[in-house]
């Protein structure tokens, strides 16, 4: 390798490309984070008035940054119509 690459570097790949020719890794055995799937969404046009747009594109932000409550957009938008839904549709 170059000589300005860190020996422990040359070390590192040295040892990747012998596993990688093996097939094996460090830890094969431990456990993997369970799979989640994504939910399906599908895209809805809604036209909002621009002081809604302003408000909803704040909270948005704010809720992004709320360590305690964190939530994105798509979260909101579900979040909100399930409140349309639980006040509108008498089912």
């Amino acid at each position: 390798m170059s000589s300005q690459t860190p020996a422990w570097m040359e070390e590192e790949q040295g040892r990747a490309a012998t596993q990688a020719a093996t097939g094996r890794t460090v830890n094969s055995k431990a456990k993997t984070a369970p799979k989640v799937k994504p939910i399906k969404r599908s895209t809805k046009g809604f036209q909002v008035d621009d002081e809604r747009a302003a408000k909803w594109d704040q909270l948005v932000a704010q809720m992004k940054n709320d360590k305690a409550n964190k939530r994105t957009g798509p979260q909101l938008h579900d979040e909100a119509l399930d409140y349309i839904f639980e006040k509108y549709l008498k089912t």
